[in-house]
């Protein structure tokens, strides 16, 4: 009955994949709190069938749910919402947000209110292959537009030096 309940989480490495490079696949984990509280305790005692509530009893019930719904959203992010997988730590905000409506009907189904849900690490393993090739091949791509975008501006101005002498 305490006014605000938190627990930690966190979802071990799980596979991420970059839409436009399909074979790399990078681990990335996460971690992070939910502050919940109890708003009507006979109805959550009631529908939990608990005699005493502990946090870490209600963790483990719910901590499959969350997560699936962590991993769901992080995994899908490349493709759904255009997140280069190896700038998906900036985003944490932005999959916050995806993530918090998965977490409240989570704890609507256990009778708590969901206060806050604050995803607090997003983690690449950097030492990872996948990560290595992933890195390579966009820098290499990289590299090579900023290379053909610089010919063609070269380009440009030529033609521009030459129709400027011709006038």
């Amino acid at each position: 009955l305490a006014l605000n309940n938190q627990i930690r989480f966190g979802v071990r490495y799980f596979d991420v994949f970059d839409p436009r490079f399909l074979d790399f696949a990078v681990p990335v984990s996460a971690t992070g709190t939910m502050t919940f509280n109890i708003t009507d305790y006979r109805s959550f005692i009631k529908m939990n069938r608990l005699i005493q509530f502990d946090k870490n009893d209600f963790y483990s019930q719910i901590s499959d749910a969350v997560s699936k719904s962590v991993k769901g959203v992080i995994a899908n992010c490349p493709s759904d919402n255009g997140i280069p997988v190896l700038q998906i730590e900036r985003k944490i905000l932005n999959i916050n947000e995806l993530i918090r409506p998965h977490i409240d009907a989570i704890c609507a189904d256990y009778g708590v209110n969901c206060k806050r849900f604050d995803l607090s690490t997003i983690e690449i393993d950097k030492s990872s292959e996948g990560y290595a090739e992933l890195r390579n091949v966009t820098a290499s791509q990289q590299a090579r537009s900023i290379e053909a975008s610089t010919e063609i501006n070269i380009r440009n101005l030529d033609e521009v030096q030459q129709l400027n002498t011709l006038d």
